[in-house]
């Protein structure tokens, strides 16, 4: 049976979680529940828990420092944050995944499959099945990640915006970070159905609702984002 800790100072927050995980995985044990880092790291450190879910804005230890004290690297993180701008950090202390409060059940039962499927899987097992698994198979797009991969249906994907060597993915239901540069993303996805309008911006033409020449320019995508098209660019909408 696999093991799990969960840390988050909020103990509304902390028993929400309790009561999700117990509910949608059984066979996941709970050790222990901490709203204080410290006695938390102590117990991760002493059991060496498989799993560690950890809120990231704490006081006294936040949830990047407590990681990068914990002494077993084969634990899988999970972090917990309100605030999007720790997912870069996040990236860098390996996570595995990241979850924007107020966790949605679905994004939290996907994020511990994952780590599931890791535990149980010998990791040349694991990369061996993946490897299979085609960017070009039908509807199917797979884009890599600091831990792995994620597996879209391409037209989920509404746009993406450049971050640097970073790219944020914004699909019909999350949104996520990946530490590959817009250019490595847009190869992957196919030429006819992705319009690079902009210098950081990415997106899906099934996703266009609207361009208006007003301010410059600008698309108006299903998820009502409004995204700038750049001079360069505006011939294609003409």
């Amino acid at each position: 049976m696999a093991t799990i800790v969960l840390i988050d100072d909020e103990i509304n927050a902390l028993r929400m979680l309790e009561l999700e995980i117990r509910a949608a995985f059984p066979d996941l044990e709970i050790i222990g529940t901490f709203q204080d880092a410290q006695k938390a790291l102590d117990l991760v450190n002493a059991k060496q828990p498989d799993i560690v879910l950890v809120d990231i804005e704490m006081p006294q230890m936040n949830g990047i420092d407590f990681v990068n004290n914990m002494t077993n690297p084969q634990t899988r993180v999970i972090f917990v944050t309100a605030y999007s701008q720790y997912a870069i950090k996040a990236i860098k202390a390996n996570a595995l995944d990241y979850l924007l409060k107020p966790i949605d059940s679905d994004e939290l039962k996907t994020a511990l499959d994952k780590a599931i499927i890791q535990l149980n899987l010998p990791e040349n097992q694991l990369e061996k099945i993946l490897d299979k698994i085609d960017n070009s198979a039908q509807g199917i797009v797979k884009i890599p990640t600091s831990n792995g991969y994620a597996f879209l249906d391409k037209k989920t994907i509404i746009y993406c915006k450049s971050d640097s060597n970073y790219t944020h993915v914004y699909t019909e239901n999350r949104s996520f970070l990946v530490s590959k540069t817009l250019k490595f993303i847009q190869d992957l996805l196919p030429e006819k159905d992705f319009l690079r309008v902009h210098h950081s911006y990415l997106v899906n033409t099934f996703h266009i609702k609207e361009y208006s020449r007003k301010d410059g320019g600008f698309v108006i995508l299903s998820n009502g984002e409004t995204i700038s098209v750049s001079k360069s660019k505006k011939d294609l909408f003409n």
